[in-house]
């Protein structure tokens, strides 16, 4: 298979994915994974004219400049903040970039409301990276596939199925010409054979009934150790945990890397957001433990509360 040439590899995806999404294959561009897509973006559209809603993540962050923040950088963001910056950043920018659900802080602006604003706003493009999307409850209830020519979404199967190493992804849009510009700007060999391979044989099985049942087992598992990780950390009162229907938390406080350490000290790796940097909030964004995890995570919380309150 390593000496076989990529020809297939692109068609392959693009089609398997496609099926799996519910869209037309000729509204997709694919590519190695969200990040690229993010790169090529920030090279196709204007830097003085593209803005993004932050915080957000780490790559969006670093490929736009301008960072539409909350006014309030020690306290949990919410959706309707979140969405009146999206919505005051269409009036007066081409481009608009968010991901949602939100990578770090989970939090997500609902679909009806990023329509509308589409649609009151029909001379701006929100380009939307929707990486968490599948770990919801309603994982359709998207941005993606919906009737609106001034929409650019960003999807990957990477997550979902736990296949971050297979470097894959797409861009879908109905706006012909963009999607264009950044087909133009794509590698002659968008994937490699072994990534289409490996993503291919994940969205295929997830046809089936043991597929699509392992799916939704395994999202509904994270969700409910999400909930009870929340539940733990809103008791402890160690700080301000911004609700999320995704499977991570972010946990408002001023000593981000305090929090951090003392979770790396208990075998849990979360990553802390230093509001002194572009594009960031006071706070640690935390995965959810696995269920046998939870006493541990428990036992971190409570230890980090001693701290506090001692």
């Amino acid at each position: 298979m390593l000496r076989a040439h990529p020809y297939e590899a692109e068609g392959q995806f693009r089609h398997a994915y496609a099926e799996y999404l519910g869209v037309d294959p000729a509204h997709l561009v694919v590519g190695r994974g969200i990040s690229e897509f993010i790169g090529v973006l920030a090279a196709v559209l204007p830097p003085d004219e593209t803005a993004v809603i932050a915080p957000d993540y780490t790559e969006i962050i670093k490929a736009f400049t301008t960072h539409l923040m909350p006014h309030v950088l020690t306290v949990s963001d919410t959706p309707e903040d979140r969405l009146e910056r999206l919505r005051d950043g269409m009036r007066h920018f081409r481009y608009v970039v968010l991901s949602n659900p939100c990578n770090p802080t989970g939090v997500r602006i609902s679909t009806v409301d990023l329509a509308r604003a589409c649609v009151d706003y029909p001379q701006a493009v929100l380009v939307v990276d929707e990486s968490y999307i599948d770990f919801l409850a309603d994982p359709a209830d998207a941005m993606l596939g919906i009737d609106l020519p001034n929409v650019i979404v960003l999807r990957s199967p990477s997550k979902v199925f736990g296949i971050g190493g297979a470097r894959c992804g797409a861009l879908w849009t109905r706006h012909a010409q963009l999607r264009r510009g950044v087909a133009r700007r794509m590698m002659t060999w968008p994937l490699s054979l072994l990534d289409s391979m490996v993503a291919v044989a994940a969205l295929d099985g997830s046809d089936s009934s043991a597929g699509a049942s392992w799916v939704s087992k395994s999202t509904l598992r994270l969700r409910f150790c999400a909930d009870r990780m929340e539940s733990q950390l809103r008791h402890a009162g160690i700080g301000e945990v911004t609700p999320s229907p995704t499977h991570f938390r972010f946990l408002v406080t001023p000593q981000p890397k305090r929090v951090s350490d003392t979770f790396l000290a208990y075998g849990f790796v979360t990553r802390p957001f230093d509001p002194a940097e572009p594009g960031r909030v006071a706070g640690v964004r935390i995965a959810t433990p696995l269920e046998e995890e939870l006493a541990d995570f428990e036992a971190a919380v409570a230890s980090l509360r001693a701290h506090v309150t001692g």
